[in-house]
């Protein structure tokens, strides 16, 4: 077969809005104050255009928190971060991990390093499922996500919800939104 042509073109994306068409190889975009951001690129070819790249979060202001958790071997260890990383791809988000075996998402991805990442992005609004071999940790840096975000949840199947807070809360409370759901 014949090989398409890369046009030596980009487009740029944020929260799936396309912004603006580019032939450089790098971006600059001044966001609208204090509102987050999820970036990607894709590259025009004269077949279309391609898959996106990893997604990128920007989250204005904020100190840049780092996040680390002790993860048992031996043990599917149910995780999530309060902590929104720059990038949110799933690889590198858990693939710096000593000893990682899998990473299972509750829709049915995994990340298996190196090879095999069926999860993509993660979501700050799910818990992953990590099994190690030894005993690790996982550290997460970036700002804080913002623990009034709205989570979906699916009917009909478990919810693997991220817990967005950085200090205690009673169940109660935190389930209290989606009390009449549940």
């Amino acid at each position: 077969g014949e090989i398409d042509e890369f046009l030596s073109l980009y487009r740029v994306y944020r929260n799936g809005v396309f912004i603006e068409e580019t032939g450089d190889t790098f971006f600059q975009h001044t966001p609208p104050a204090e509102e987050d951001g999820v970036y990607w690129v894709t590259a025009l070819y004269d077949g279309g255009e391609s898959d996106t790249s990893n997604h990128v979060l920007y989250t204005p202001g904020g100190d840049i928190v780092t996040l680390t958790l002790p993860i048992r071997g031996n043990y599917f260890e149910m995780v999530s971060s309060y902590v929104s990383p720059e990038y949110l791809s799933a690889y590198s988000v858990f693939g710096d991990i000593e000893n990682l075996v899998i990473v299972y998402q509750d829709e049915g991805g995994v990340l298996i390093p190196p090879f095999i990442n069926t999860i993509g992005d993660i979501s700050l609004m799910d818990g992953y499922q990590l099994f190690c071999s030894d005993n690790t940790e996982l550290v997460i840096e970036g700002r804080l996500v913002d623990p009034n975000m709205d989570f979906e949840i699916s009917a009909g199947r478990w919810n693997w919800l991220g817990y967005p807070f950085d200090y205690e809360v009673p169940v109660e409370t935190a389930m209290s939104p989606i009390e009449e759901q549940v």
